[in-house]
């Protein structure tokens, strides 16, 4: 939230930060398997239930959608399961409000994330193919925010099907002409890498 309130106030451009904390935190950390999570609730240390502020009834169904508290990047602790069932959440609105955002004719598309939206729908293939794809409902003029690990020159653009010229502004591709239900397309290599991450 805070990253893309910096980036709404011009204070400086921090949508590939926000791309990796919803894709390596906060959508892999959210807990949708109410059969996972009712396993790791069975195998974990039992607690002494003291009510008000802790309660013994229908935990794990109470806690389905929630977060992975105390999680690093390769690894989630059991004994902290349940975490920001409020800041999580209102994270991913965040993010979710602005993968897209628009007005009359014209649509921002600030991360390459999937959503439906009344000005455009997108379908992205990241992270394992360089490839999105827009459906246009009222949007006749695109910004596209293409993230930093992608080289502008490898950047391919389509209009139903036909390479159309492209025209940058700083990270944004822009695309205008556009009519109801064009299909844009974008294709860019992905690049591979091994890292190694330990924890001290």
């Amino acid at each position: 939230a805070l990253a893309i309130k910096l980036c709404d106030a011009g204070v400086g451009d921090y949508w590939d930060d926000v791309d990796q904390y919803v894709r390596n935190q906060l959508i892999e950390h959210q807990m949708t398997d109410i059969e996972l999570l009712a396993e790791v609730a069975g195998t974990g240390p039992r607690g002494e239930v003291n009510p008000p502020q802790s309660i013994s009834g229908n935990v794990v169904d109470r806690c389905l959608g929630s977060f992975a508290s105390t999680a690093s990047p390769t690894l989630i602790y059991p004994g902290w399961t349940i975490c920001c069932p409020s800041n999580g959440a209102l994270g991913l609105y965040f993010a979710w409000e602005a993968i897209v955002r628009g007005g009359d004719s014209v649509a921002q598309v600030n991360l390459l994330l999937n959503r439906a939206s009344p000005w455009l729908d997108i379908d992205s293939y990241l992270p394992y193919e360089g490839r999105v794809v827009m459906k246009t409902k009222t949007a006749k003029e695109v910004f596209v925010r293409i993230p930093r690990w992608v080289d502008k020159r490898a950047v391919e653009s389509y209009v139903n099907g036909r390479e159309v010229p492209q025209l940058w502004l700083n990270r944004y591709l822009i695309l205008d002409e556009l009519a109801e239900r064009d299909e844009v397309t974008l294709e860019f290599p992905v690049l591979e890498e091994n890292v190694k991450y330990t924890i001290n």
